[in-house]
């Protein structure tokens, strides 16, 4: 059985968008890393990690988001996903019971629509930086267009943000997979040159995902689910959900110092002193 490496704490992090309210700190806990097929929230769905990544549950993964990057509370974020061979930016894993998703086989949006209704959106939520004295973010374009994979059910795109002051592009890239009353959500933050990297590990990640039985989307049935308010375009802009602005709210940790980075070369010293044992 695979050894499970302890954490100490960072508190280095790079604003994207609001800035969490202060937050108490807490001592960290010991973090349970898991390795191999892990569940999500106890039967909403499995994960077969790749070799060398790791995932922490709810618990854990809350405590790195908000007391250790110092996020907003986020009772909606079920897991994250690191990779061993650079822990500077994870996947978070979170589920969005708006309903089942129907009509999906209906033509996307055009991207360029979709776009302008996000542009407005951030300025509505610039004024409210403004006000409140932090700084702005401009949404730059599409990294990846929004596009839907009907074989797969699965709904990927990327955004590229400019925050003022940061000098590099901030890279949001998003997948959601539908289900049958809701839809399971992977999303990271990282920067803009990173982007095939972010792309490739997180389709990777959503491929090895399996919904549990009866959480599928073909397992809708309208008398046990509701239908959502929203089709594809709804899901990208976030139409029906005005509390949740669709520019990420998430803090990116510092790539030079990551509450994991010390966990991961615990991994791998330990890993490189079994194989030499």
């Amino acid at each position: 059985m695979p050894t499970r490496p302890s954490v100490l704490s960072c508190v280095c992090c790079l604003t994207l968008g609001l800035p969490a309210q202060e937050t108490p700190k807490v001592a960290a806990p010991k973090l349970d890393f898991q390795m191999g097929l892990v569940t999500v929230a106890g039967n909403l769905a499995t994960i077969e990690l790749p070799d060398g990544w790791f995932y922490l549950q709810q618990s854990d993964a809350r405590h790195v988001a908000e007391h250790e990057w110092r996020n907003p509370p986020d009772p909606n974020l079920l897991g994250l996903a690191v990779r061993s061979s650079d822990p500077s930016w994870g996947i978070r894993v979170s589920y969005e019971a708006i309903g089942h998703v129907g009509d999906v086989d209906v033509v996307m949006p055009e991207p360029r629509d979709l776009l302008r209704q996000l542009r407005a959106d951030n300025e509505v939520e610039n004024g409210e930086r403004r006000r409140g004295g932090f700084p702005e973010v401009t949404l730059e374009d599409w990294v990846v267009p929004p596009r839907y994979d009907a074989a797969l059910r699965q709904l990927s795109w990327a955004t590229a943000l400019r925050f003022a002051g940061e000098a590099d592009l901030t890279l949001n890239y998003d997948v959601r997979l539908l289900a049958a009353e809701g839809v399971l959500v992977f999303s990271a933050v990282a920067k803009v040159a990173d982007s095939a990297v972010v792309a490739k590990a997180a389709q990777d990640l959503v491929e090895r995902t399996k919904l549990a039985p009866g959480r599928r989307y073909g397992d809708f049935d309208a008398d046990l689910h509701r239908v959502a308010d929203r089709g594809l375009g709804g899901l990208v802009t976030g139409q029906a959900d005005r509390r949740r602005g669709r520019v990420e709210r998430w803090l990116l940790p510092c790539a030079g110092a990551v509450v994991l980075v010390l966990a991961v070369l615990a991994w791998r010293g330990r890993r490189s002193g079994a194989a030499n044992a």
